[in-house]
């Protein structure tokens, strides 16, 4: 499956270590196994995401809190990184802890923005492998994702995950 995400993300407050995001859904597409009106249920979708300091997602709310998953992004280690520097995170997926090694392979412009690119891999999952490590392009000044790439296979179906983000001005 490939599903490709256009949305907004627009960053709301920033109080007590914590930013707050609406994310707004325009159009989802997807290829594949899963039928098309999985990806009309996410169009046009709103939400709330609230993330720490460091890049961990703490809640969200609205039409996405269900998906809330396909919003984390690399968590940053509380202390600096440098290009080559290697950290661990864990999240959840469907109640499964799923733990990921983030390497920091320097920076890289997208649309104009040099972002810090992060590759990202599994560590030892018995639901799910990668085909090879994803790639998180990240704005540096606001820690948030401006394009991604991973490919995974879950269980028996392959699925990837293209998204395409739009910064608002």
């Amino acid at each position: 499956m490939k599903m490709t995400l256009i949305g907004d993300f627009e960053l709301q407050t920033v109080k007590d270590g914590k930013y707050t995001y609406k994310l707004k859904l325009e159009d989802v597409k997807m290829e594949g196994n899963m039928p098309n009106p999985a990806a009309s249920a996410l169009k046009g979708k709103t939400g709330t995401l609230i993330y720490d300091e460091h890049g961990k997602l703490l809640n969200s709310s609205g039409d996405l809190s269900q998906s809330e998953q396909m919003f984390a992004t690399a968590e940053f280690p509380s202390k600096k990184i440098k290009k080559g520097d290697t950290w661990e995170q864990t999240t959840t997926s469907g109640g499964v802890p799923v733990t990921m090694i983030n390497t920091l392979e320097g920076m890289e412009e997208v649309d104009g923005t040099n972002c810090l690119l992060i590759s990202t891999k599994l560590k030892d999952s018995s639901m799910m492998k990668m085909d090879k490590p994803g790639k998180l392009w990240l704005n540096p000044a606001t820690g948030r994702p401006v394009k991604a790439e991973m490919s995974m296979t879950m269980s028996q179906p392959k699925a990837t995950m293209t998204m395409s983000l739009r910064r608002i001005s």
